[in-house]
């Protein structure tokens, strides 16, 4: 009875130490629970954390008995295949260097989203916000790294003089963007022509976009 044997001690950790521990479906504890029990019995502990495979032990409690455990958690995690066009950019996982260029396999990043940054040197970063890992997969990031530009400013003269934008594709320069007056942005690498609509007719000019 109880005056001659009295409750069982159950001592619980956890690893990691900051696990939610829950006795019988009852929240314990957090880390590390010291407790008495009281009926004799099975008695079912188990621990909790975000991102981790839960834990659990199961013991048949007898009187005056001692129950020590560390319950360790597996963390969940999976693969990320990061691969660019063209490959050999730097690989960044949610703000931080990996030191893996493209093509590259992560192994082990935590089950959840991230952010997957490429960059490289010539060429626009790219930045994937919600790459979805999940526990046990592999899953797929990739990008098509587009070359970086420069500033560019056109001023037209008189005002409201039509002009376009061409990029060479290659065979021929193809019109890409129309303004009035003038234009000020970035345009991606490469080489265009700047063609000025005014009262003596067209006026071609060469324009270099670099970073």
């Amino acid at each position: 009875g109880w005056a001659l044997y009295g409750p069982a001690h159950l001592s619980v950790r956890t690893d990691p130490p900051d696990a939610d521990i829950y006795l019988d479906g009852e929240r314990a504890g957090t880390g590390e629970i010291d407790v008495m029990v009281w009926p004799p019995g099975e008695r079912k502990v188990e621990a909790r954390r975000q991102g981790h495979a839960p834990a659990e032990w199961t013991i048949r409690a007898a009187s005056g008995g001692r129950y020590e455990k560390t319950l360790e958690l597996a963390r969940l995690a999976g693969t990320v295949r990061v691969e660019s066009t063209p490959a050999g950019a730097e690989i960044w996982l949610d703000g931080l260097p990996t030191d893996s260029r493209t093509s590259a396999d992560l192994a082990g990043v935590a089950e959840g989203t991230h952010a997957v940054a490429l960059r490289m040197e010539g060429y626009e970063e790219a930045v994937l916000a919600d790459v979805r890992v999940e526990h046990g997969r592999t899953v797929r990031a990739a990008a098509v790294l587009v070359p970086a530009g420069g500033e560019v400013r056109i001023a037209a003269s008189p005002p409201g003089t039509r002009g376009e934008l061409s990029r060479w594709q290659g065979a021929a320069f193809e019109c890409e963007r129309e303004f009035a007056s003038g234009f000020e942005g970035k345009l991606p690498a490469g080489r265009w022509q700047v063609t000025l609509h005014g009262p003596g007719g067209p006026e071609r000019r060469a324009v270099a976009a670099r970073e």
